[in-house]
């Protein structure tokens, strides 16, 4: 009965959305539109409150993206990145339908999925999968201590230096290079050790944590790297809370996860005080308005147009796509190619020059090329991936299989870069085609091997 009247609910909404985006043009319909999403979120909340832990990437991504676009769309300041005034576009009630189908995707098929996903105690009782985890945690301590005591004599808090200009100077290349890409893909193992082990397995996983965040602070990191950690880590959360705690509990999780995501905004802005030339109000407003601007300005420039003679140009990326951002000067593909047509040439060439780029354009792009429906079909599609891919995780983790559960990691972090800068030449290398190939040829069955006395499950 429930899930009926959420169902009429969304209806209602669906069509509530449909209409401020036909009447965009006048700013009540943004205002309706957005109320109307906080009565969906709210919603979501008493009916699933676990989406939001398990999905934390895409709650954040939409909040984020929306509330500044509604800071643009009624505001009235100069936004740098795009040398424009922020103005009322109407942008905002296509963005919020459009968020509102990516949820509604995700929500249906999760709970599609939850009926087949295994369940069962978190605890790692099992004496080899104890031993698995903890070994390649130990691995991954190991790793990140060596890269961080490459960084460890130059601090970019002391020096002054931006992440991107930190890299220039002072950041990792070769092995060690390649050992610092790997930490995101490896971190969720001691995460599953903090939460399942005891004891020593839990001071090892913690450590992992303590040592990271250290070595993303050391080079330059403000917030991306340690939400994209905190993402990974509530993943897990949220496969140990799914078999333990009432819904009452999670949405008590749910407040503490806020706080603690404040703490890291404030923390953040801190970090920023050392390096940053302006006020961090100015900051914190241009890192607010950075989230929507790529989508406002689209809208607005565009009108609505479709660019379909223009859609071969994002074949680049199969050739550039896995170059370093400062190797991407006039790219016209993905989000380079959204920064040359919102922002003037010479501007976005030194910002890309520098190591730089914008982020959140998947949807913009997808406006740019096919016009309206463009941002709902992307929306559609990735909430088919995302749902695919988080349960094919949580169901590696249940089961303990170690490798499938760092190639999923690996496909879900390939998602969140595809999904806010529709870049995706990653699923397209001959190591991402391997890993489809060994998923495909082992789905359903349950491999591993001994080392060492130790089994390890594949």
């Amino acid at each position: 009965m429930r899930i009926k009247n959420l169902n009429k609910i969304n209806c209602l909404l669906l069509g509530l959305f449909v209409i401020s985006v036909i009447f965009s043009r006048f700013k009540v319909f943004s205002i309706i539109s957005l109320i109307g999403f906080l009565i969906f979120l709210l919603n979501i909340i008493k009916e699933d409150a676990l989406f939001y832990i398990k999905y934390f990437y895409i709650v954040f991504v939409v909040l984020a993206t929306i509330f500044a676009c509604f800071v643009i769309e009624f505001g009235n300041f100069f936004l740098l990145e795009v040398r424009e005034f922020a103005k009322y576009t109407g942008s905002l009630p296509l963005l919020i339908l459009s968020y509102f189908t990516l949820i509604v995707t995700i929500n249906y098929l999760d709970k599609k999925y939850n009926k087949k996903t295994v369940k069962k105690s978190f605890v790692l009782s099992d004496k080899s999968e104890q031993l698995s985890f903890r070994y390649i945690s130990i691995f991954t301590l190991l790793l990140i201590f060596l890269c961080f005591i490459k960084v460890l004599p130059h601090p970019s808090f002391v020096i002054g230096l931006e992440r991107a200009d930190y890299a220039i100077q002072y950041g990792l290349s070769g092995i060690f290079g390649k050992m610092s890409q790997n930490i995101p893909r490896l971190i969720i193992f001691p995460f599953v050790l903090t939460i399942g082990g005891k004891g020593k397995d839990r001071f090892i996983g913690l450590s992992c944590l303590i040592l990271s965040i250290l070595y993303y602070l050391w080079v330059g990191n403000k917030f991306g790297a340690f939400f994209e950690m905190m993402c990974i880590f509530l993943i897990v959360l949220a496969d140990y809370l799914v078999v333990r705690f009432s819904t009452r509990k999670i949405i008590s999780f749910i407040s503490k996860i806020a706080i603690a995501f404040v703490i890291l905004i404030c923390v953040t802005l801190l970090i920023q005080s050392f390096t940053y030339n302006g006020t961090i109000m100015t900051y914190f407003s241009s890192r607010i308005a950075a989230e929507g601007q790529v989508w406002w300005r689209v809208f607005d420039l565009s009108a609505g147009k479709f660019h379909l003679n223009e859609i071969l140009d994002e074949l680049q990326s199969f050739k550039l796509g896995t170059k370093d951002v400062r190797e991407s000067l006039n790219a016209h593909y993905g989000i380079y190619k959204m920064m040359y047509y919102i922002a003037p040439e010479s501007y976005v060439s030194s910002l890309i020059s520098a190591g730089y780029r914008y982020t959140e354009a998947g949807f913009a792009i997808m406006f740019y090329y096919f016009s309206y429906m463009g941002p709902l079909i992307y929306a559609i599609i990735m909430g088919i991936y995302f749902t695919f891919i988080t349960n094919r995780l949580f169901i590696a983790i249940n089961k303990r299989q170690v490798l499938r559960v760092y190639l999923y990691i690996r496909l879900w972090l390939y998602g969140t870069t595809s999904f806010s800068m529709f870049i995706f030449s990653p699923f397209f290398t001959p190591m991402s085609v391997a890993i489809y190939v060994y998923l495909l040829l082992t789905h359903n069955k349950n491999l591993t091997v001994n080392i060492k006395n130790v089994k390890v499950k594949l």
